[in-house]
């Protein structure tokens, strides 16, 4: 027990600014336990590189980088890692990281190039890594002044990369030379700012190399040599002001003093707590301050170590679940500076990570679990208070009164116990209270009023509801929440009850009276849920209820007055289920609910509520509370602490990230202490500050570019993105999606963001606590794309990073493309131009041609009018065209009639101009003569008569042929007459001019030849200049 008490009472004075270690030697910290978690575990190497990352090296999943918000792996894969088990890191000055793999090798990733490049063992190749298996080691890999890269390996000695002239030099064991290493397994390496360097080995001891010369040093581990090294295991190895010093396996530490080069040892010793934990060392870091860390494996005494360096005084760090500000485990794998020295990491081997930074360290907790001399008695806090010796009473939903002594940090129990009325009645603490006599009030679930004597530690008298005595007890409720004395007489307590209206219980008589909720009486109490109370003296006591607004009471009149919210009066109260109602220094009233927080103007009855619109995180205020520097701090149901100014309005907000013990409070589970510290009881325990400690970070955080994708997919940017600073989009994929980071650690998931798209965007766009951004739908062109951000205490890097995105021009409008276009309307419009003065010049010509036609058919007309015999003029298929009037009458069609029909009709109807010939059979049987007989006179007499009738027959018949053919020949030259007639008429009015038209058809291959011409020059000049671009 005393020693526990010791440990408790020391990390006490851990945090207690500007206290001196042993000896006067450098102040403890304390640590901001639980930064981040990397979700893997760690190997010890770690480095904070030049842009501000950390990077951690893990046993199975690659690097881990860590932005402050989230975290980035390096791993396996195709243009990843050639390993996953990352033993050590180291920077060179060009910023390029390297990753030294257990058994694979060495890595370097350029963020010139945002491409990681292997260096493996070549056997065939003297000018390659020495080994592929690296040491296990956190610091087997240092970068010296002339950012030579030196990389201790397992079996394979010492290699150094000279990338200038991408050169490897082996430095191995050899028996029969002195000048050469001991042994083959190094396992630290380290420069010294002279340029030596100093090599720790795993049984060879420790060696300094010259590289000028070439001369090696081995410095004796013999216990006899007063320069000897503790041991000949060295694990460990890192440079500081004026000494080496040196971790071994299993003798702890020496300082090797640069100067004299004498040693002096550090060991364990169990009779000694100014000693080092443990002589097993993991690693050394020494820091700007000249702090030696010594990080121990894990083991019965293991964690973490500060050796002063100058004095050379020892302080322990330990995990202690009583402490909030220790280190998170015993096994504590590595310290890491940042560059600036304004912070420290401290890397568990189970992946969480720890923080020092004064700016962080602003909150301490009390919490459930673990040691129950140092813990709560169970994590939901309802009630605290504080007596007058200065300890805090605390009480819980399920595990009774605590009484926490901050001398001691120690806590002790109190719970209920059966048929024991000296015991508290319930496990369910609700409201506390100490009035000016020193004894402690209790409310708890079920409405039971308890009276506890702080020095005999026990209940002295208990107050209940009596249905049999409803009028001198307590009432009927669910639970007791606000309880305050009286100002005007300290025998009077007030007592608020949920469900049961309020309570004024007279300590001296025990008697108690109630004011309750009448539906009938504005004058009443206007709910019956009565969470805080305020007495302001002068016989007013201000109540506010769960469901009915603020209420003032007339103690003197009983008459209660009521302010509740108007729906549409933003001078109305915000909202009417109300938790606290306090007044501050300056003597305002105010009151938080579920709609933010109030501050009443007494004068005018009205309200000036706050909410989100100001900037609030959350709207609902459970408890308020004022500093003593006017500030008003309020916890809220979900998103932690928040902090107000009165006068400028402004709002910060504290959560778990910064430190707070959770995000989730209760109502006026608060309690501010005569030292000004500042209690809120939470879901998870208790949050408690000094909130004049609380300094804001004024170091404007560096702003870096994470990530750039499309579509979610990552293409080659040319370089990581943090080094990004000109990117070029196709037209056809103009959109993105963007990442970055404000490289603050300490209020991380407070730090803000905001982006400009230039040629895009108008505003800034404020993201909040958003850093990712997108953008479509882009035109062609170039942009810059600006970003910024902040810190969690609101420090702008107005700066930011600015990263020219260029959209390519589509073809079509390029200017070679615009040109051809132009040249190519210029073409078109000439050709319109002459086309229009050609179709101008046509139709005059025709309009001309037109009048000349029509002349010529009037003329004709007039002549073939004139003609006295029928005329019918017909097109090349039979279509009467036009006839005359003599046709008209010989055909008894009229002329409209007969134009457009085929001549067939027409002639059909003329018949008197038709010619039917009847052919006679001549033939001597249709004569009658082919059977005449001239045997006989008579029969020659008859035959003669016979050949005369057929004689005069076919006379007869060879006449009317004869007239039939002469009316045919007539008929025959007259329509030749007429078709030479209407031939040349037509050849008149239908024949070209050859000799116009072969003029014309030459001109218009003229201007069709200029025009090929003109476009093959147009498209001659884009290909010229091209030429010309292209050198």
């Amino acid at each position: 027990m005393a020693v526990s008490l010791l440990v408790g009472f020391a990390a006490f004075l851990d945090r207690a600014a500007g206290q001196t270690g042993p000896e006067g030697g450098p102040a403890r910290i304390g640590f901001q336990r639980g930064a981040f978690a990397s979700g893997a575990m760690l190997y010890g190497s770690v480095l904070v590189d030049r842009d501000g990352f950390l990077w951690l090296g893990t046993t199975g999943l690659g690097a881990y980088r860590h932005n402050g918000r989230r975290g980035h792996f390096f791993t396996e894969g195709r243009g990843g890692l050639s390993g996953t088990m990352v033993c050590a890191m180291a920077e060179d000055q060009d910023g390029v990281i390297w990753l030294a793999t257990l058994s694979n090798g060495l890595n370097a990733y350029d963020k010139a190039t945002g491409r990681i490049t292997h260096h493996r063992h070549d056997p065939t190749d003297e000018n390659s890594l020495s080994s592929d298996s690296l040491t296990f080691g956190p610091q087997a890999l240092c970068v010296d002044r002339r950012n030579r890269l030196w990389v201790g390996t397992s079996g394979g000695g010492l290699s150094c990369y000279d990338k200038t002239v991408n050169r490897w030099t082996r430095f191995r064991h050899d028996p029969d030379d002195a000048n050469s290493l001991a042994v083959d397994t190094v396992q630290a390496v380290a420069a010294d700012t002279s340029g030596l360097i100093w090599v720790g080995t795993k049984g060879g001891g420790l060696h300094s190399l010259d590289p000028g010369s070439g001369l090696w040093t081995r410095h004796p581990f013999d216990p006899k040599d007063p320069r000897r090294v503790a041991g000949p295991w060295i694990t460990a190895l890192d440079v500081g002001r004026e000494a080496v010093w040196i971790g071994t396996h299993d003798h702890g530490v020496t300082r090797l003093d640069l100067k004299t080069g004498e040693t002096t040892d550090y060991r364990h010793d169990d009779t000694n707590p100014e000693s080092i934990s443990d002589d097993e060392i993991w690693r050394i870091d020494v820091d700007s301050k000249g702090r030696v860390w010594v990080c121990h494996p894990a083991g019965n005494h293991a964690g973490l170590d500060m050796v002063d360096e100058a004095g050379g005084s020892v302080v322990r760090y330990s995990h202690d679940p009583a402490d909030s500000h220790s280190v998170s485990s015993k096994s504590v794998a590595a310290v890491c500076e940042d560059p600036d020295g304004s912070a420290l990491w401290i890397l568990n081997s189970g992946g969480v990570v720890d923080r020092h930074d004064r700016h962080s360290l602003n909150f301490d907790s009390i919490r459930a679990g673990g040691d129950p001399r140092y813990s709560l008695g169970a994590p939901m806090v309802l009630a605290l208070v504080e007596d007058p010796d200065g300890v805090i009473w605390i009480g819980s939903t399920e595990g009774g009164l605590d009484r926490f002594d901050p001398k001691t940090r120690t806590v002790r129990h109190f719970l209920p116990r059966r048929n024991d009325e000296t015991a508290i009645p319930n496990r369910r603490i609700t409201s506390l209270f100490v009035d000016s006599r020193g004894y402690l009030w209790i409310g708890s679930w079920g409405g039971t009023l308890s009276v506890f004597d702080r020095a005999r530690g026990e209940c002295i008298r208990h107050y209940r509801h009596d249905s049999r005595r409803a009028s001198s007890t307590l009432p009927s409720c669910e639970r007791l929440k606000g309880i305050v004395e009286d100002k005007d007489d300290e025998s009077i307590l007030w007592i608020g009850t949920v469900g049961g209206g309020l309570a004024r219980l007279d300590t001296r008589t025990h008697t108690v009276g109630c004011y309750r909720h009448l539906d009938d009486d504005p004058n009443s109490l206007s709910h019956d849920s009565v969470i805080g109370l305020h007495d302001d003296g002068g016989g007013i006591l201000w109540l506010s209820t769960y469901g009915g607004g603020l209420n003032r009471l007339d103690k003197r009149t009983g008459r209660f007055k009521r302010f509740n919210h108007r729906p549409g009066d933003p001078t109305s109260v915000s909202s009417d289920t109300q938790y606290e109602v306090t007044r501050d220094s300056r003597g305002d009233l105010w009151v938080t609910s579920k709609g933010g927080f109030s501050r009443l103007d007494e004068r005018t009855g009205s309200f000036r509520n706050f909410g989100r619109d100001d900037g609030l995180p959350s709207s609902v205020i459970c408890s308020l509370l004022e500093d003593d520097e006017g500030s008003l701090w309020m916890s809220t149901i979900n998103v932690g602490l928040v902090r107000f100014d009165p006068k400028t309005h402004e709002v910060k907000s504290y959560r778990q990230s910064d430190g707070v013990l959770g995000d989730t409070f209760f109502w006026i589970s608060r309690l501010k202490t005569k030292g000004g510290e500042l209690w809120f009881g939470g879901a998870h325990g208790v949050t408690h500050f000094d909130p004049l400690n609380i300094e804001p970070d004024l170091r404007a955080p560096r702003i870096v570019l994470t990530s750039f994708t499309q579509g979610g997919e990552r293409f080659d940017l040319g370089s990581s993105p943090e080094r990004l600073r000109k990117v070029t989009l196709d037209w056809r994929r103009n959109h993105f999606e963007f990442e970055f980071a404000a490289l603050s650690f300490t209020r991380p998931m407070s730090n803000r963001y905001a982006y400009k798209l230039e040629g895009w965007d108008k505003e800034w766009y404020q993201s909040g606590d958003d850093p990712s951004g997108r953008y479509s739908g882009l035109d062609s062109g170039t942009y810059r794309l600006r970003i910024k951000g902040a810190n969690g205490d609101g420090v702008w890097n107005h700066d930011g990073t600015t990263i020219e995105i260029t959209v390519t021009t589509p073809f079509w409008r390029s200017f070679a493309f615009r040109g051809l276009l132009v040249a190519i309307a210029l073409i078109i419009a000439a050709s319109v131009a002459f086309y229009v003065v050609r179709l101008r010049v046509e139709v005059r010509r025709r309009r001309i041609a037109e009048s000349a036609l029509r002349e010529s058919e009037e003329h004709l007309q007039i002549t073939l009018n004139s003609i006295g015999d029928a005329v019918i003029v017909t097109d090349v298929h039979g279509v009467v065209t036009t006839m005359n009037p003599v046709a008209a009458e010989l055909t008894a069609w009229p002329v409209p009639e007969a134009v457009g029909r085929h001549i067939e009709e027409v002639f059909a109807t003329f018949a008197g101009d038709a010619l039917n010939i009847s052919l006679v059979d001549v033939q001597t049987t249709a004569l009658s003569i082919d059977g005449d007989s001239i045997t006989s006179a008579s029969n020659s007499s008859a035959a003669i008569v016979s050949i005369d009738l057929a004689i005069d027959s076919v006379t007869s018949f060879r006449g009317q042929l004869g007239a039939a053919q002469n009316r045919l020949d007539t008929a025959i030259n007259s329509l030749t007459v007429r078709s030479e007639n209407l031939s040349a008429a037509n050849s008149r009015i239908l024949d070209v001019d050859v000799a116009a038209e072969t003029a014309m058809l030459t001109k218009n291959s003229i201007l069709q030849q200029a025009a090929l011409s003109v476009l093959a020059q147009a498209n001659q000049q884009p290909l010229s200049a091209l030429s010309l671009l292209g050198g």
